[in-house]
């Protein structure tokens, strides 16, 4: 159990499960428990990282892997939160509907494919910044916090 916890915390899974403390005697079920909700947590986390590429949890992902990851995250509405897509976003700046902007697209008009290019490399742009000014010397994304909590 005490190897449990501490990779649990080694993994940042103790600020989303409630651990005992290391070497304290817990009966079988509670045991279960945590177990479970460590299990829980790592199914879930796996579950929304695996499809972007993030295989290791234990590792901070490199650069590329998260700018690749996040251009296609910001390219989502989440429509029940109130949160437009960041291509919506700059769509709207320029006066136009990014759904428009998409069928005229896949439909191969012109100023839209050029348009669509230019929203692609507006939001990967966005991201390569800010993911440079969060890289190690080692290519890993560190500090996300510290550079977000420093814009506030």
């Amino acid at each position: 159990m005490s190897s449990i916890i501490s990779t649990t915390k080694q993994c940042n899974l103790d600020k989303d499960v409630t651990l005992p403390d290391e070497g304290e005697e817990i009966p079988p079920k509670e045991r279960d428990q945590v177990v479970g909700k460590v299990y829980s947590k790592i199914m879930e986390t796996e579950s929304r990282l695996l499809p972007c590429g993030f295989h290791v949890i234990i590792e901070p992902p490199l650069a590329l892997e998260v700018v690749a990851t996040q251009v296609n995250i910001v390219a989502l509405d989440h429509s029940e939160d109130g949160i437009s897509s960041f291509p919506s976003i700059l769509a709207d700046i320029v006066g136009r509907d990014i759904e428009d902007v998409y069928r005229g697209n896949n439909k191969g008009i012109l100023k839209n494919v050029e348009l669509l290019r230019q929203i692609t490399e507006a939001s990967r742009g966005a991201i390569v910044a800010f993911v440079e000014c969060t890289t190690n010397n080692k290519g890993q994304v560190v500090d996300v916090v510290d550079k977000l909590s420093s814009m506030a």
